[in-house]
């Protein structure tokens, strides 16, 4: 009865790893149960001891780090699958010299270096059943491990092409006023339907990254320039700040503010992967210039609606969660 407890448990466990990792590494839409849970645990691990280091090069080194938990995970966890396995099924594991039946230390050996696919030699499976099984773990060992630096390579990559578009928006400006006072003395906000016509694609291309690598969140820049929760922040923030008059002087500019409106609403669409929601408060208003008129007005009064706040409370939670402050957006 023993045996087959451990026989079961081991085969459960084997397919918990694949379709976690299967999940993660090859549907390119969503997390596994496990990863998705142990990565958040790992993040916000960092963020607590964060508030002692007080570091964003602390952070910055965690998204590599949750990778490679999560790589050893599925091969630690494939590992005590297949040892379960081999450990119910006895005699499934001789000593290759004397022939006696190997016991549990030595039965987790062999299928360790199966797994990896090593094959030292010094222990060897019993006849029949178990040489089949025993070219089936090889096979599960080198698929789980060399898919797993697979996944890991497009990810490190899309955190490239993240830092970039958060460079892209800062060339605009650090911060909302920055941001809108540029445009403002571009020509009355000539050509800056350009911009967010170019930048559109740009924040769509990194939305559907963070889509299919949900860990991509993890990935924290330490400089303010190459932030991207800060910077689609702030440029949400100072898309709101756009006077009425602009739209009168310039038409094509409203159809380019809502199509990159709605790229970074595909892109907040994401957060929920990441276990990332609302914050209970909208965050404060932020004053931008209206240099059309040359006095003031408040940011985000424009469209003032239920969904805009909701947007806003997201957008707060996003930058919050990558361990930066709202107040960062204005300051720099």
């Amino acid at each position: 009865m023993a045996d087959l407890i451990c026989l079961a448990t081991g085969v459960l466990l084997v397919l918990l790893v694949w379709f976690d990792f299967g999940s993660t590494a090859l549907t390119a839409s969503e997390s596994g149960p496990l990863s998705r849970r142990v990565a958040f645990a790992t993040w916000r691990l960092a963020l607590t001891l964060n508030k002692l280091v007080k570091s964003h090069r602390f952070l910055g080194a965690v998204g590599p780090l949750i990778i490679m938990v999560l790589i050893n995970m599925w091969v630690f966890a494939a590992w005590l699958g297949w040892s379960l396995i081999y450990l119910g099924g006895e005699p499934s594991v001789l000593n290759s010299i004397t022939k006696v039946p190997a016991d549990t230390s030595s039965v987790s050996y062999f299928v360790g270096f199966t797994l990896t696919t090593l094959g030292t030699g010094d222990y060897v499976p019993a006849d029949g059943f178990w040489q089949m099984m025993t070219v089936v773990t090889a096979f599960n060992g080198l698929a789980l491990i060399t898919l797993s630096i697979t996944y890991a390579i497009p990810v490190v990559q899309a955190a490239a092409v993240k830092r970039t578009v958060a460079r892209e928006i800062s060339v605009m400006g650090e911060t909302v006023d920055e941001i809108a006072a540029h445009w403002a003395r571009h020509h009355q906000y000539q050509g800056v339907e350009t911009y967010l016509a170019t930048l559109t694609p740009q924040i769509l291309d990194i939305a559907q990254k963070h889509l299919a690598y949900p860990i991509l969140h993890y990935y924290h820049s330490p400089e303010l320039q190459t932030a991207l929760p800060l910077k689609l922040a702030a440029l949400d923030e100072a898309i709101r700040a756009i006077p009425a008059e602009a739209y009168v002087q310039n038409p094509s500019l409203r159809i380019a503010e809502h199509n990159c409106s709605k790229a970074i609403e595909v892109f907040l669409s994401t957060l929920n992967k990441a276990f990332i929601h609302p914050t209970d408060e909208e965050p404060p208003q932020l004053l931008a210039p209206d240099l059309t008129k040359g006095t003031a007005r408040v940011v985000g009064t424009q469209r003032a609606t239920e969904s805009l706040a909701k947007r806003r409370k997201l957008l707060r939670a996003l930058v919050l969660q990558d361990g930066w402050t709202w107040d960062q957006i204005a300051k720099g």
